[in-house]
């Protein structure tokens, strides 16, 4: 199912590097991520700051993305994406060796939380803004798709990866030392590709003497992304879906420990074939891009949400749920590769940075307030009708398409 723009894409040796750099990356950061709250738990057997860790590594996508996105466009994206690496190799590579000497406290853990967290900020709307630069249009979408599949395979691998370092160890502290290693050496090697990468990640810019004021460009972003006939709608359906779309891991552990009362084994099983799902999506989307136009795959992918939240809701037996999970996650990669595609193509490269880091602040607001809502409908009303609810929201969210211009996106 390899069309030839994906074909061609392998050959793009630019793009290998930077595609298998952040593929390193972020297996690496799916490894910590999965030690990180053992570790604090350990530490300090407190819930609650595994709680509040875990918000200071997001707060700065909320509280930096719109300037992030400004300087982007202002300065060296491929010297911005080695410094924010470079950073977090020295930075998680700082745990192993506190732990070594025995000095390893929770301060420390925040501290790794926050830095890691602006990192992250200035490398992923760096990355979003050179890959256009790096591929043609033509082959946004399978770049776009091998983007989403390699974030499903990091998910996948991630955990199990994580769970054997830390089964190594003999203390709990000792295995994520070794998981925090791992990840700083996945750093180091997303540097050195990104080192070697002869193409420019930005259109050459004309010195200015005097520049508009920080606010002033971001207020350019913004109102270029509002004017906009696709994107207006196309950042409202994407906030849309992830208010709506927060919850659902969450509730399809309430639908099978509470409901369906299966075994923890039999979860994971569930969790791990959906993240397969995820990965077929992803290689499904080249083929299916040459083939349909981009305003009728984002409507058939949220009829596909729709139908299998409901499917969800009225899962009975672990076999159900596994076919609806399935298809919850499969459809997930298939619309955000064909909305980013879709997205860069109508974006000048002098106005990637900030409209990426408009777009990003609008979906991660849609994932915090939907995960507060979700878990108040969880506690309130159950599995089943949240499912009900998130079926009948992205119905509601059609609209965004078909009233719009986006349903003639191409």
């Amino acid at each position: 199912m390899q069309s030839e723009s994906s074909s061609q894409l392998w050959r793009n040796r630019d793009f290998v590097l930077l595609w298998g750099g952040q593929a390193l990356s972020l297996l690496g950061t799916q490894i910590s991520t999965f030690a990180l709250p053992l570790l604090i738990l350990a530490l300090t057997n407190s819930p609650a700051q595994t709680g509040f860790i875990l918000s200071v590594q997001r707060l700065p996508f909320l509280l930096l993305s719109l300037p992030v996105g400004a300087f982007i466009d202002r300065w060296n994206r491929k010297l911005i994406m080695l410094l924010a690496d470079a950073a977090r190799f020295l930075l998680y590579g700082s745990l192993p060796i506190a732990y070594a000497l025995a000095a390893l406290t929770i301060v420390h853990l925040y501290l790794i939380a926050l830095i890691g967290g602006i990192a992250l900020v200035f490398f992923d709307i760096a990355h979003s803004a050179a890959v256009p630069r790096v591929v043609s249009p033509k082959q946004l979408p399978s770049a776009a798709a091998l983007r989403e599949g390699m974030s499903a395979s990091a998910d996948l691998l991630g955990a199990g990866i994580g769970g054997f370092l830390l089964g190594l160890a003999p203390t709990i502290a000792a295995g994520a030392a070794l998981a925090y290693l791992a990840d700083s050496l996945s750093y180091l090697a997303s540097v050195l590709g990104l080192a070697i990468i002869h193409t420019p990640f930005q259109v050459e810019r004309l010195l200015q003497d005097s520049r508009p004021s920080l606010g002033r460009e971001v207020a350019a972003g913004l109102h270029f992304l509002w004017s906009h006939a696709h994107l207006r709608p196309l950042a409202l359906l994407g906030t849309s879906i992830k208010l709506l779309g927060a919850t659902s891991t969450l509730a399809i552990v309430v639908l099978a420990r509470n409901e369906l009362h299966l075994a923890t084994l039999a979860l994971g099983l569930i969790l791990t074939v959906g993240g397969v799902g995820g990965i077929g999506g992803a290689l499904f989307v080249p083929w299916l891009k040459t083939r349909v136009p981009a305003g009728q795959i984002l409507l058939g992918v949220i009829l596909l949400w729709v139908a299998s939240a409901a499917l969800l809701a009225l899962a009975f037996s672990p076999v159900i749920l596994i076919v609806g999970w399935t298809i919850f996650t499969l459809a997930s990669p298939i619309y955000f590769a064909t909305a980013f595609a879709y997205r860069a193509n109508l974006v000048p490269d002098g106005l990637q940075g900030r409209v990426n880091s408009i777009y990003r602040t609008m979906l991660q607001a849609g994932v915090v307030l939907g995960s507060t809502l979700g878990g108040l409908l969880l506690s309130l009303l159950g599995a089943r009708l949240t499912f009900w609810l998130i079926a009948l929201g992205l119905l509601f969210s059609l609209s965004l398409i078909v009233l719009t211009e986006l349903r003639h996106a191409q």
